[in-house]
C-alpha cells in the first residue's frame, strides 16, 4: 500500500517522497522543496476467525505533508496539494480523504498542508 502511493506521488514533487522525517542536509540550510512526507498514524488489523489478514487487509491512517518554499506563494502549495488529492483518488475508491489543515511555518520558511488519509484495505 505505502509503495502505491509513493509510486503515486514521487512524480509530483521529483522523487522528493520520504516516510516519516524530510531529510536534514549537511552542508545545505533546508532540504530542496517542494517535498511530501508520509507518516502513517496507525493501522488496525482486519480480524477475523481466522487471525488478522496481515498487513494487506489492514485499515490505515496516512498523513501526507505537502511542502513547498513560502517564497513562491500559495499558488504552488494549492496546485501540489490538487496534484496529491487527484493521484491519491486514481489509487482507488479505498483511499478516502479524511481531513486538511493548512500550515506557514516562519522556521523553515515553508507552506505545509497536511492531507490526512484513511485507507480501508479491509474493503477490498
Amino acid at each position: 500500500m505505502l509503495a502505491a502511493v509513493v509510486a503515486a506521488l514521487t512524480p509530483l514533487v521529483g522523487g522528493r517522497v520520504y516516510a516519516r522525517l524530510f531529510p536534514q542536509p549537511i552542508n545545505a540550510a533546508a532540504p530542496t522543496w517542494p517535498a511530501i512526507r508520509i507518516t502513517v498514524i496507525d493501522a488496525v488489523p482486519s480480524e477475523s476467525i481466522c487471525g488478522d489478514g496481515g498487513e494487506d487487509t489492514a485499515d490505515y491512517r496516512l498523513q501526507l505533508d505537502v511542502v513547498t518554499d513560502a517564497a513562491k506563494g500559495g499558488i504552488e502549495l494549492s496546485q501540489l496539494r490538487s496534484q496529491v488529492l487527484t493521484a491519491m483518488r486514481a489509487l482507488g475508491p479505498e483511499f478516502i480523504w479524511a481531513a486538511e489543515n493548512e500550515f506557514d511555518e516562519a522556521a523553515t520558511k515553508t507552506a505545509r498542508v497536511s492531507l490526512d488519509y484513511v485507507v480501508y484495505l479491509s474493503s477490498v
